[in-house]
């Protein structure tokens, strides 16, 4: 009888240690789950950009290495990145948008279509494309074109930027409505054309046999302007391959871009790289004394771009875009001439026969 009382007090005890040993390790769990849901916001605050009522914040000191990251992703890329900050690029909107025209079923639809979102696409040159076209933009901007830099809420129009302060989007609005502005900028910087070299945008095109397929090809160079404040303004260049693939809408003559195979091969240029040289005192444009850079042409480089075949799915707008050098702080710069661009595109809509070529300063390898 006593071992029996012992032996249930032995197992009366195991089952104590049992429960509040189970309890113990419950509390650090949880304890454990909050600290680390309280660490993954913590770090969504700090780290260099994060989306919050649907735009897009940026460190100023992240801006330009944000903007280089996201136009390297191909499109099935930036949409996995969109979708895993939930964030809707202004991009992603026009092309849904210009998609959604040009596959209209009637002349009535189609321009009801272009009404009721004027604010975001356009007919231009017979082509249905967006009112925004800058492509780092399109990256970055909402659907509202609105972006933000150190809590600075910027919104970008046809020709300038305009920023203005506020503690909450929905006050950005307000302001911006009530015209509100801080500052504005325009973000086509001055560009140099020269009477030796090649000029800073070269397009060509090609149609297909049908007439109902178009290919396109832009090269371009040109400044990227970037300001903070009115006492802050960065500029930095900016190397950048179109390829647009275009199918012909049955409503008037008007084309629009469309999902298919994208190719190009040969892309490159030669320009003069800047550099940043020696800080010194000088008037901003803004007009402040500010701290600004010496800049200095570097060597002539080659940008080159392997040879691909794509499938894209972002309406068919294949850009690719590269920075070229240092930003330059404050002083104004304007883009160096090419000295040579060459490449060729087409799709699978035009076939192989029927290429967009640009060849300036090369010897021509297509016939």
């Amino acid at each position: 009888m006593e071992t029996l009382v012992k032996l249930k007090s032995k197992r009366r005890y195991f089952y104590s240690i049992l429960f509040y040993s189970i309890l113990f390790y419950s509390i650090l769990l949880c304890l454990g789950a909050c600290t680390k849901e309280g660490n993954e916001y913590v770090a969504l605050e700090s780290r260099n950009y994060f989306v919050r009522e649907g735009v897009l914040h940026i460190r100023g000191g992240y801006y330009f290495t944000l903007l280089d990251s996201l136009a390297r992703l191909d499109d099935a890329s930036f949409k996995r990145w969109e979708q895993m900050n939930g964030f809707v690029s202004l991009r992603t909107v026009q092309d849904s948008l210009e998609k959604l025209a040009g596959e209209a079923c009637s002349e009535a639809e189609f321009y009801e279509i272009l009404s009721n979102h004027a604010e975001f696409i356009v007919v231009r040159d017979s082509m249905i494309q967006g009112v925004i076209t800058e492509p780092f933009y399109r990256l970055i901007c909402n659907r509202d074109k609105i972006f933000a830099i150190n809590g600075k809420f910027y919104r970008v129009n046809e020709h300038e930027v305009e920023a203005t302060a506020a503690e909450s989007y929905t006050e950005a609005l307000s302001r911006f409505a009530s015209k509100q502005i801080e500052f504005a900028f325009p973000y086509r910087v001055r560009e140099v054309r020269s009477s030796s070299g090649c000029p800073n945008e070269i397009f060509a095109e090609r149609t297909n046999a049908d007439n109902d397929r178009r290919v396109q090809l832009r090269v371009k160079v040109y400044v990227h302007l970037n300001q903070y404040n009115t006492c802050h303004y960065v500029y930095k260049q900016v190397v950048l391959f179109a390829i647009d693939a275009l199918r012909k809408s049955w409503i008037g003559n008007t084309w629009y871009h469309y999902e298919t195979d994208i190719s190009y091969e040969g892309l490159a240029v030669q320009l003069d790289e800047r550099y940043k040289g020696n800080w010194f005192q000088c008037y901003t444009p803004g007009g402040c004394y500010a701290l600004c850079n010496n800049y200095v042409y570097g060597r002539t480089i080659e940008v080159n771009i392997p040879n691909a075949t794509i499938y894209d799915d972002s309406n068919g707008y294949h850009e690719i875009l590269q920075y070229v050098g240092d930003s330059i702080q404050n002083t104004p710069i304007s883009t160096v001439p090419l000295r040579a661009a060459k490449g060729r595109a087409w799709t699978r809509g035009t076939s192989h026969d029927y290429y967009a070529k640009i060849c300036c300063g090369y010897e021509c390898p297509w016939p």
